[in-house]
């Protein structure tokens, strides 16, 4: 699926079973031997119950499904506001911050330097 949220319990239960069912053939030991596989093997043995919901997700194989997209987007574009008085309260910072600004600064530094560096850099200039 497109968009699927899972119970942690049954996660950790099918993770924990995926990683004996590999030390069983040999695997070495730590979760390493875990990385690279598909994650249909982890989900595959989970009971899942499809709900239906015209908004969590839709494709974009068209022009105008991608213009459907971003209107969609647009639409929702006060839940980064949101998300940012919700993080600022949570972390006690009481200071304005120009949005605009910090997210010019992480895509210059994800583009000129490396991906990673967007968070980093964002974070270093505090």
């Amino acid at each position: 699926p497109l968009v699927a949220a899972y119970r942690a319990s049954a996660l950790r239960r099918e993770l924990t079973a995926l990683a004996r069912d590999r030390a069983d053939r040999g695997a070495p030991a730590g979760g390493a031997h875990l990385t690279g596989l598909p994650l249909r093997r982890l989900t595959g043995a989970l009971r899942l119950t499809r709900l239906p919901d015209a908004v969590a997700s839709f494709d974009c194989d068209t022009w105008d499904d991608i213009a459907t997209a971003r209107a969609r987007i647009r639409e929702h574009g006060h839940v980064l506001d949101e998300w940012i008085s919700a993080a600022k309260a949570e972390l006690g910072i009481d200071l304005d911050v120009d949005t605009k600004v910090l997210l010019d600064l992480a895509r210059d530094a994800a583009h000129g330097v490396a991906r990673p560096a967007a968070p980093l850099t964002t974070f270093l200039v505090g």
